[in-house]
């Protein structure tokens, strides 16, 4: 509908709020109206304002409302037409609120508590495995029963740790080569905030060491399976809030079921802490009365005490035991501590919502009452329909009192703990260390024989009688000079002198044997002498970088994890970038990020722009709804090397390669000044050839002319520039 032009004051509005043409363009919105009309036919319209500020109203009463613009003494407003009787509306802003699932607090703490005993279970033969594979990695690799067995018999039970060689030499190959990071604009999307998301994510990464989290989440995932990113908003020394990323630890965290390597498809994580009960009433003083212990930790012979070894029953879902006496789950008694227990369950609904295709204009209505979103339906360029929604729902508890329950705006629809797992099928998960086990086992246990072997080879000695010598000192000095060579003995009987007994003969099979089982630890994990450059007679850097690579073969899948684990986090902290940073911080942190090291927006240099340019772009561009592809890029010193040297090695073999490209990858100090110099002269040489070029055209032409008796008439000759 037209936009009406002139309402004056039959339509109920003073004289001097003067109908204008124009209203600047804005935020698309929903809005509502106060009730009008007459007494036995009173109602109320929902409205849409677009964008270039004209609006329609629903249809109620067999009739609509335009919005008409006005000039007020506060500056342009607006307000509703009037209708064929004369009646308007005053317009006031829509708010739909969410719906609010309330449960008791009874029903909260049995369901995490339960959730947590089924992951626990769910996951326990994992855990049992990488448990196992940690104490591996970290040399006690004997079953203790064993162990003490063999050192009862005063037998060798040595640990030669073939594992723990292999994972360091992975770990130093992620370190080598870490990556940032990166964001990409979608089709149209604009790279100018691409790049600014980029600086933002690059300065977060920074402020929490985030290359040391990583490689302590990669060496979880590679040991005993699976390794855990953190990412939160801490707003204690910053109410504007930091993004905060970790690594969480192991032990710590659970799981719903789930098959997807990122556990996108679980409906829920457990993530705990150990803690005093001090420190509980520290932080959440609101529940200091509550956290008072029902029983006293001291008394172990109070009978409501849980003991280890007493389950929860999980079938009948009943209220915990631990009500009445702590459960070893949740309360450890002998440290007095007790486990904080944090549930993010996924909840999903199909909510209502309105859009508007021309404008853009895309908003969640949940909460609205049906008679509204009836009235929206009528608005002929609004679309209303339901959309599946999920959100995360955060419950926290210490032992049977509920801490908080609440739906966090700080948390995107993703959870904040995000795994990294090196293998995985179905419910079961496990590291490189499962596989070399047994190798482990074996190589422990022959070097173990073998020294046992060789002290009984060494045991060899002397038979004689009460006769073999005249004298005691002549049987002393026997005793010192025996392992002496050339040394001589005087005894009672040259023909009976004193018998030797050798130790038994060492087997070369059991050399073997062990051997063997170290080849078949160093298959199993897939780490060979090439990820080294050993074994390797080539003397190009190509060669050597291209030989490691193929060591690496068997090892990809680890790395594409972790990829695929640090992309999910990237896509988690766009989001929380959006909740916390307004565009007055994102203009200051590039500001002083550029001053350390040269920021580019869109290909041109940070100092190139005008900062009110950038504030602009910031204040307009919808952060909440800009959508990026999350991929990663060259982070270390030692990868850029690898790329420098195998161009300078192209470059050798006569490849064309360009000397600034090589600056650019090299790690030399005032790169940037050596690249304008060396665009400098490479700009002065072009000019000095084209000069002597010229010069050369200009003598071939004098001398063409001297043989030719001149230039013919009606031409003319021209110097080529």
């Amino acid at each position: 509908m037209a936009l009406s032009q002139d309402v004056g004051e039959t339509a109920g509005m003073p004289s001097q709020m003067a109908p204008v043409p124009a209203m600047p363009r804005m935020k698309p919105m929903l809005m509502t109206t106060a009730m009008a009309g007459k007494q036995s036919k009173k109602h109320y319209h929902m409205a849409y304002m677009r964008s270039d500020g004209s609006g329609i109203t629903s249809v109620d009463n067999d009739h609509s409302h335009d919005y008409v613009v006005l000039q007020t003494p506060e500056g342009l407003g607006r307000a509703c037409s009037p209708a064929p009787d004369g009646h308007t509306h005053t317009l006031m802003p829509m708010e739909a609120k969410e719906k609010k699932r309330y449960k008791s607090n009874d029903e909260l703490v049995s369901e995490v508590r339960a959730l947590f005993k089924e992951a626990k279970e769910y996951e326990s033969d994992s855990r049992k495995k990488a448990d196992e594979s940690e104490e591996f990695r970290k040399g006690n690799q004997w079953k203790p029963t064993h162990k003490s067995d063999l050192e009862e018999k005063q037998r060798a039970c040595l640990t030669i740790n073939e594992i723990a060689s292999k994972l360091d030499l992975l770990s130093g190959y992620q370190r080598q080569n870490r990556t940032d990071i990166k964001y990409l604009p979608v089709e149209e999307g604009d790279a100018r905030v691409a790049d600014i998301l980029n600086a933002l994510a690059k300065n977060i990464c920074e402020q929490n060491n985030f290359e040391y989290e990583e490689t302590q989440v990669f060496d979880d995932q590679q040991t005993a399976g699976r390794g855990h990113y953190n990412i939160y908003i801490d707003r204690e020394v910053n109410p504007q809030g930091n993004v905060v990323i970790e690594r969480y630890p192991r032990r710590e965290v659970w799981y719903g079921p789930h098959e997807k390597l990122d556990a996108s498809d679980a409906e829920y994580v457990l993530k705990s802490k150990w803690v005093s009960l001090e420190w509980a009433k520290s932080e959440w003083p609101h529940k200091a009365d509550e956290l008072s212990p029902s029983s006293t930790l001291d008394d172990k012979d109070d009978p409501h005490h849980t003991r280890p070894g007493e389950q929860y029953d999980i079938e009948t879902k009943k209220k915990p035991a631990s009500i009445d006496g702590p459960d070893p789950d949740f309360v450890n008694i002998a440290k007095k501590e007790y486990r904080i227990v944090e549930c993010q369950r996924k909840e999903y609904n199909r909510i209502p919502v309105v859009a508007c295709k021309m404008d853009e204009f895309y908003e969640n209505i949940d909460g609205i009452g049906k008679d509204d979103l009836a009235k929206l339906r009528t608005i002929p360029c609004l679309s209303v329909f339901r959309q599946k929604k999920a959100r995360v729902r955060v419950t926290s508890i210490m032992n049977d009192v509920l801490l908080s329950d609440e739906y966090p705006d700080d948390l995107p629809a993703e959870f904040s703990i995000i795994p990294a797992y090196a293998y995985k099928i179905g419910r079961d998960w496990w590291g490189k260390v499962e596989s070399a086990k047994d190798p482990q086992r074996a190589i422990n246990k022959w070097n173990s024989q073998m020294v046992d072997i060789l002290n009984k080879a060494a045991a060899y000695g002397w038979f004689g009688d009460k006769n073999t010598f005249e004298t005691p000192q002549e049987e002393a000095k026997f005793k010192r000079n025996s392992s002496s060579p050339g040394f001589y003995q005087r005894v009672r009987n040259s023909d009976k002198p004193p018998h030797m007994v050798e130790g038994v003969k060492f087997p070369n099979e059991l050399a073997t044997a062990i051997e063997q089982h170290r080849i078949t630890l160093r298959e199993n994990m897939n780490v060979n002498p090439e990820l080294l450059g050993l074994n390797s007679k080539a003397e190009s850097g190509v060669a050597i970088v291209e030989k490691k690579r193929q060591g690496l073969l068997g090892n990809e899948f680890l790395f594409d994890n972790l990829n695929l684990s640090k992309k999910l986090l990237g896509r988690v902290l766009v989001a929380l970038i959006q909740k916390t940073y307004d565009p007055k911080r994102i203009l200051r942190v590039i500001e002083n990020r550029n001053r350390r090291t040269p920021v580019e927006i869109a290909g041109k240099k940070f100092d190139e722009y005008d900062p009110a340019d950038i504030r602009a772009l910031l204040e307009t561009a919808d952060l909440t709804k800009y959508d990026v592809v999350v991929s990663e890029s060259a982070y270390s010193p030692t990868n850029r090397n690898a790329n420098f040297i195998a161009w300078s090695t192209l470059a050798m073999q006569g490849a064309p390669v360009p000397l600034t490209l090589l600056v650019e990858l090299s790690d030399l100090p005032n790169k940037q000044k050596a690249l304008e110099q060396i665009n400098a002269e490479i700009q002065a040489k072009a000019e000095d050839s084209k000069a002597k070029y010229n010069t050369e055209i200009q003598k071939a032409m004098i001398a063409a002319q001297s043989r030719g008796g001149g230039s013919s008439p009606g031409t003319s000759q021209q110097i080529p520039t």
